[in-house]
């Protein structure tokens, strides 16, 4: 009878690690998409020069201004991307700020870390920061309308 040496054991995991720079990556993209699918069409139509509680009043529909105006399949599209993300940004807001948050915690013995991560916070917090604003209610208001 012989001995053979146990073959060492292989195991395949796959790494569940967080880029550093993607939480600060998806607060900037749902910051410019909300910029320019919701807070462009507003002051592109001259709508900041008019009374909030007139704008979010609904005196002016957003489907009769631009980009919505003509009736094309891209301002359709234009518009449903708009509703999108006036709904999911601030949920995408306050995950990117909990979790840059969560990793300048676990992070803080590494201040080289810590950059991503609290650009993340800023922003997430920022975003929702502007949102609570009666100007933005307003401008979600109008563009939901």
């Amino acid at each position: 009878m012989t001995l053979t040496q146990p073959q060492p054991r292989t195991a395949v995991t796959a790494s569940t690690r967080i880029p550093s720079w993607m939480p600060f990556t998806v607060a900037l993209t749902a910051a410019l998409a909300l910029a320019v699918f919701v807070v462009l069409p507003f002051y592109a139509n001259g709508l900041q020069h008019l009374p909030l509680e007139e704008v979010s009043g609904g005196a002016h529909d957003p489907k009769d201004l631009w980009p919505v105006t003509g009736g094309s399949a891209l301002a359709g599209l234009f518009r449903l991307a708009g509703m999108l993300t006036l709904v999911t940004a601030p949920f995408v807001a306050v995950g990117c700020a909990l979790h840059g948050g969560y990793a300048v915690w676990r992070h803080r013995a590494d201040r080289s870390r810590w950059l991503p991560h609290a650009l993340a916070v800023a922003l997430g917090v920022g975003v929702l920061g502007w949102l609570a604003t009666p100007t933005a209610r307003a401008i979600g208001t109008w563009f939901m309308d």
